[in-house]
């Protein structure tokens, strides 16, 4: 028989149980409220406190973020993955879609290459 044991996590600020709830940590390991956390946001960096979202580029207050794998977007964007099942951000697919691009255009360069290299008879010099 197994025991589990639970920390608690607690806000630094107000003392309410977090566990369980949408929570902020901050550099120093501190567990937040969302509503202490995002006025905590509002008095350290002022009013317009908001980050961009990565998946829209929408701005979006600390309140509203939600993690996917490792940034937060806005929580539009964070509908739309739960219900799409995706967990790669756009900017990730164009990434991959860049580099698939890039080898295309390598090899379809090599391919012309032994095509032309082919019928102008260089392939026979190089190969005899």
């Amino acid at each position: 028989m197994s025991v589990q044991t639970t920390s608690i996590k607690t806000c630094v600020n107000c003392g309410t149980d977090v566990t369980r709830g949408k929570r902020m940590k901050d550099s120093s390991g501190h567990y937040w409220c969302v509503a202490c956390g995002a006025a905590d946001q509002v008095k350290k960096h002022g009013s317009s406190s908001q980050s961009q979202c990565p998946m829209c580029g929408n701005m979006y207050p600390p309140s509203d973020a939600h993690r996917i794998g490792e940034q937060y977007v806005c929580s539009p964007c964070a509908k739309q993955v739960a219900e799409n099942g995706k967990s790669a951000l756009p900017a990730q697919q164009k990434s991959d879609q860049k580099k698939k691009l890039i080898i295309g255009a390598i090899l379809l360069v090599f391919g012309f290459g032994l095509i032309y290299a082919h019928f102008t008879g260089l392939m026979d010099e190089l190969l005899y």
